[in-house]
């Protein structure tokens, strides 16, 4: 799987839906998004989420029950603090993956796999494109969204 940064100048401008928001500055869901079809094989990069006005509500928030992939289907969006099991057992299933939403409700990253080390998890993060710890670096985990396998 691609670890995509949302500010990639190839579409750092490029708008969300109708919206004036950018991937650059507020991108980081499309772009995990994004990475998560490249894990369920049906790739479509960031811009070609972000043109799909469908995907978006007015105000350029991801519409998650309007996402649509040849391969992967949204199931679930959590908006508290996932338990330990919830994204431990994302993380087990090959036909499941798991967003994170960190920064007291302001970011999304990826979910990859528990530290060996600690209860945390190391997550690609789309704001720089790197793989980190989501703990020692964000400090919380405020919400989560899990897609499946289709």
């Amino acid at each position: 799987m691609q670890i995509l940064s949302q500010r990639d100048p190839k579409w750092v401008s490029d708008k969300l839906g109708s919206s004036q928001l950018t991937l650059g500055k507020f991108g980081c869901t499309t772009t995990c998004i994004s990475m998560l079809t490249d894990f369920f094989g049906c790739f479509q990069s960031p811009p070609q989420i972000a043109h799909n006005v469908y995907n978006y509500t007015k105000e350029g928030l991801i519409d998650w029950h309007h996402l649509n992939f040849e391969k992967m289907k949204f199931t679930m969006r959590i908006r508290s603090t996932p338990g330990e099991t919830v994204i431990n057992n994302a993380l087990k299933d090959p036909n499941q993956a798991i967003m994170l939403e960190v920064n007291n409700h302001s970011h999304w990253v990826l979910a990859l796999r528990k530290t060996l080390i600690g209860k945390s998890w190391i997550v690609a993060d789309p704001w720089d494109g790197t793989k980190c710890d989501v703990l020692k670096k964000y400090h919380n985990i405020t919400g989560a969204a899990v897609f499946i396998r289709k």
